[in-house]
């Protein structure tokens, strides 16, 4: 069932256990549209995706390219990819979450060229809402994962990154994904998060890995822009 709230539309998480992974990918992509329809839109409406992939299936999952390429768009949606070890149902590669906006979507990019290439964007604007890409220690330039092994210096990093997608924005919600080896130190996160996302819900979730070995946190926002 849709649930629409504001400028977003809210989609229940869809999977399926036939087919190997891209295969079971595109059936997801699919079935999103099939319930879009219902409220009158397609997939190139979708702003965010959240794939939550199995443990077993990181090696597959840059996979998913082909069918994000030939299913979304003109306006690719911002993404983020969490490893689990159990999966919704057995057989189930991936689950996906996604929101979707109302009106015209724009892409926002602060200027990193690696998101020529690839089959999301930063963060989307639906209406006054800016829905953002998962973000991970990960520089833009270079595509190297930074700060091996500290999360408060991967934090400090990913925050930065989040305040150059949305300058002048105010963040109101921050999804954090920590791994088990994070864990013992994301207590002390939360002056950090506090002084600079004052207006900002935060939902912390440990999760099995990041698609990224060396990633001990992703940090996935939503912001709202000025009229």
């Amino acid at each position: 069932m849709l649930r629409i709230a504001g400028d977003l539309v809210h989609l229940p998480s869809v999977h399926t256990t036939t087919g190997e992974f891209r295969d079971q990918y595109r059936w997801c992509l699919t079935r999103l549209g099939e319930l879009l329809a219902h409220a009158g839109l397609g997939l190139d409406a979708l702003v965010r995706t959240t794939d939550f992939t199995a443990t077993a299936t990181r090696a597959e999952y840059p996979r998913c390219g082909r069918p994000r390429r030939e299913l979304l768009g003109p306006v690719f949606p911002g993404a983020a990819g969490i490893l689990v070890d159990t999966p919704v149902a057995a057989g189930a590669a991936v689950s996906l979450d996604a929101l979707a906006g109302l009106g015209p979507l724009r892409p926002v990019n602060p200027g990193w060229a690696r998101y020529d290439t690839l089959t999301y964007q930063p963060g989307v604007v639906a209406g006054n809402t800016l829905v953002m890409s998962g973000f991970g220690a990960l520089d833009p330039a270079t595509q190297l994962a930074v700060h091996d092994g500290d999360l408060v210096a991967q934090a400090a990093f990913i925050y930065d990154n989040i305040d150059l997608v949305a300058p002048g924005a105010t963040v109101t919600r921050l999804l954090e994904y920590v791994t088990p080896a994070g864990l013992a130190d994301y207590g002390k996160l939360a002056a950090m998060r506090a002084e600079r996302y004052p207006e900002a819900a935060v939902t912390s979730v440990v999760c099995s890995a990041l698609l990224r070995p060396e990633f001990l946190l992703e940090v996935v926002p939503t912001a709202v822009v000025p009229a």
